[in-house]
């Protein structure tokens, strides 16, 4: 692309802030939409766009997905598809053939849920039943996959209004939501991380960042499993439930330390 006899190179750009470009380079734009614009007015074709994909992420976008059922597909490298009824299962298939989710929530406002792997995320209304079930799934197969293959020494679980798992300096955060299948699965997982014996609950003076409602963030009394060889700390809300880990943990512990003192004649 040439303006004024100077080579104007646009790929791989995006339109996240017009700081990023310098004046001739808006002038460049600007002229071309108003080109574009007026060929497409006159009916006058051209292949300026030709084998491009193109998408509109305006103010306006939520509301169309809310009134026309859409789907977003949004790249992190800003490559962006706004896809209407008809091929909606195409885009989500793709997403799911392509992402590891790692990360869902509900934007209740808007009535969308988000999902998101490391590069890519997918909008889709909460009406969409069906897809919005296939995503979930597929958010915890992929959750299953990762901590089947992934072990980490250090561990923190937290209650929050997400669901998500993250790595950041080593230590695996795992986010969940309140409720019955999630506090359990949380229990099974914490059970699968524990070695050792006597293992108990401690407290440290520690920064916490509260997701659940009703507390303040700031400093407080942060606890953790004392005498376990990975280290596992977890929310406050969380201690009633780790409690019922480690007693059940405990006593197996115990009751085979008697069974193998009994086999051995004591």
């Amino acid at each position: 692309m040439t303006t004024n006899n100077k080579e104007i190179n646009l790929k791989g750009r995006n339109f996240l802030t017009l700081l990023d470009y310098t004046p001739e380079e808006i002038r460049y734009l600007l002229d071309l939409s108003h080109e574009l614009k007026e060929k497409k007015k006159n009916g006058i074709p051209h292949r300026y766009l030709e084998g491009k994909n193109m998408g509109c992420l305006s103010k306006n976008v939520y509301k169309d997905i809310l009134l026309e059922d859409k789907v977003i597909v949004r790249d992190f490298n800003m490559n962006l598809e706004v896809e209407s009824e008809s091929n909606k299962f195409s885009v989500c298939e793709y997403f799911l053939r392509n992402h590891v989710i790692k990360r869902f929530y509900t934007l209740s406002k808007l009535r969308l849920m988000v999902f998101s792997s490391d590069t890519c995320s997918i909008s889709v209304s909460t009406s969409n039943k069906e897809l919005i079930s296939l995503l979930i799934n597929k958010y915890y197969s992929d959750r299953d996959k990762f901590f089947g293959e992934n072990s980490f020494d250090s561990y923190k679980f937290i209650i929050g209004d997400e669901e998500k798992y993250e790595v950041n300096n080593g230590v695996l955060t795992l986010e969940v939501m309140n409720n019955s299948s999630e506090r359990e699965y949380l229990s099974n997982l914490i059970y699968s991380l524990l070695d050792g014996e006597e293992l108990y609950i401690g407290y440290k003076d520690g920064y916490w960042f509260p997701l659940e409602p009703n507390r303040y963030r700031g400093y407080d009394k942060v606890p953790y499993i004392v005498n376990n060889s990975k280290y596992i700390e977890f929310d406050n809300c969380l201690t009633s439930l780790v409690s019922n880990v480690l007693d059940k943990y405990n006593k197996n512990i115990e009751d085979n330390n008697k069974l193998q003192l009994k086999i051995k004649g004591f």
